[in-house]
């Protein structure tokens, strides 16, 4: 495994992926793509919802994840 200033790329990932805040963890996970690939209102609105509300969780200090999923 390559080394990056003595630790491995696996170990920064690690080292990277620990939150170090005492912030409450906040998560919306994204549905995945419709199978028709037909897009429609109800594709925008509920991604402008979900957006709405991961900025406004974050503002009140959460340590927000909008995974797609």
């Amino acid at each position: 495994m390559p080394e990056m200033d003595g630790l491995s790329v696996l170990e920064q990932l690690q080292q990277n992926a620990k939150d170090s805040s005492e912030k409450i963890p906040y998560t919306i996970v994204m549905p995945p793509p419709n199978i028709t690939g037909q897009l429609h209102m109800g594709h925008a609105l509920n991604q402008t919802v979900q957006d709405a509300i991961i900025r406004f969780k974050r503002m009140q200090g959460y340590s927000c994840l909008w995974l797609p999923g």
